[in-house]
């Protein structure tokens, strides 16, 4: 059953959306690192969901809160958002990091089966039952309401690193399948910072003092910590790779939009990471539309599943609408095929899916589709496009060109302030 906190709408996000820009200049500045429990997130967003699914659009969320307030007073609100392109955009240029990270999960899967110590030390993590009042709230927390505040994020992450000892992949993992915000980027690289393996030779300490403060004394974990993190050893940083190609631009643009690439009948596939799909200009002028329903993976929560069924579910409905015409549901590259062929389809257009499982799957289409003579080609959101490139190192290298950066995508009031 989803929590009543996320319905799984873009109506109803966007009426989420609405209720939170009045409170997104100083008054989200100044309270939002107090986690006051899961009766009270007045001090923050709570909008981070939709965004992941861009059921709403990076874009649509900071033209509402830059409207109302400025890049000045909305500033942190605005950094956050930016938070999880840069993770996504430092992923795209290390993206072997995500596959040593897949790796090393089946490893210690692996080994949980053959290592009966280890896995009863994670089983009471993940049932918390550690004996540590504020973590074990927390695990209870995220699988109860599928969300935490980011600093009980950090504190946990850190708790399970190094005062349980236990591995940051596995704690990736249980955070992946029960966030409904979780993402492959912002997920993963969050974790290696917390163990001082993205930032290297920088762990993050979860300290008591810390927790008290901003919980505002509901947790008051002394004597039950580690005091001292040491980094986890680190080979460093893979070398930079170049970002993937693209065929196509949300906004027109001459060198993206010339009008002979589109030739012959066109569908336009969409999925879960871009539940925005009518923004790309190719999705109205298709004659065939489908969207990619991944199978659900055995680990993933139910309420996470649900959640992202109905949001998937949702944004079919919406390009239906929006295009008079059905969308063929489709979970696989020989689904994807048979609907492809059945349509009689040349060309089929696909919006850009940043490193993770769904961009693996779209990868396998691509593969599929053209040894069978059909085009894929990739659209890209003008947001991504403008970012990416500058996600290269540390997020503070990219936080001074923000005014810039928002300028060149035209945001409202974002040049001026």
């Amino acid at each position: 059953m989803i929590d009543c906190n996320w319905p799984a709408t873009q109506n109803a996000a966007l009426g989420k959306l609405a209720e939170f820009v009045p409170r997104a200049g100083r008054q989200y500045a100044s309270n939002r690192n107090y986690d006051l429990g899961p009766t009270d997130r007045s001090n923050v967003s709570m909008l981070s969901p939709w965004i992941r699914h861009r059921t709403l659009t990076e874009e649509r969320v900071t033209t509402a809160v830059l409207q109302k307030h400025g890049l000045h007073q909305a500033e942190k609100f605005i950094q956050e958002v930016i938070w999880r392109t840069y993770w996504k955009g430092w992923l795209e240029h290390h993206p072997t990091v995500w596959r040593s990270y897949i790796s090393a999960l089946d490893d210690l899967h692996g080994e949980l089966a053959d290592n009966n110590a280890l896995l009863k030390q994670y089983d009471a993590a993940v049932e918390g039952k550690t004996g540590i009042d504020c973590f074990d709230f927390w695990a209870a927390e995220l699988k109860q309401h599928g969300w935490l505040h980011n600093h009980a994020r950090m504190w946990f992450a850190s708790i399970w690193i190094f005062t349980l000892n236990l591995p940051w992949q596995l704690g990736a993992s249980f955070f992946y399948d029960h966030l409904l915000d979780g993402d492959p980027a912002s997920n993963t690289l969050s974790w290696r910072w917390v163990a001082g393996v993205q930032t290297l030779g920088r762990a993050y300490t979860a300290r008591a003092d810390n927790i008290a403060r901003y919980t505002k004394g509901r947790f008051d974990p002394h004597g039950q910590l580690a005091l001292e993190t040491i980094s986890l050893p680190s080979s460093g940083h893979p070398a930079l790779e170049p970002l993937r190609s693209v065929d196509r631009l949300t906004e027109n643009d001459d060198l993206f939009h010339q009008p002979d690439i589109l030739v012959g009948n066109t569908g336009f596939l969409a999925h879960d990471e871009d539940l925005s799909a009518i923004d790309h200009p190719d999705s109205v002028s298709a004659s065939a539309h489908a969207i990619l329903k991944l199978f659900p993976r055995e680990s993933m929560f139910p309420l996470k599943q649900a959640f992202l069924d109905k949001l998937v579910e949702d944004g079919a409905e919406r390009i239906s609408q929006a295009v008079s015409r059905g969308v063929t549901r489709v979970s696989s590259r020989d689904e994807v095929l048979t609907w492809a062929q059945d349509h009689k389809l040349d060309l089929l257009v696909i919006p850009f899916a940043p490193i993770g499982e769904t961009a693996d799957q779209i990868d396998q289409i691509f593969n599929t589709l053209s040894g069978h003579g059909i085009k894929v080609l990739i659209s890209q959101r003008k947001w991504d496009y403008t970012f990416y490139p500058h996600a290269k190192k540390g997020f503070f290298q990219m936080k001074s060109k923000i005014p810039q950066l928002l300028g060149s995508l035209n945001l409202t009031q974002a040049q001026c302030l």
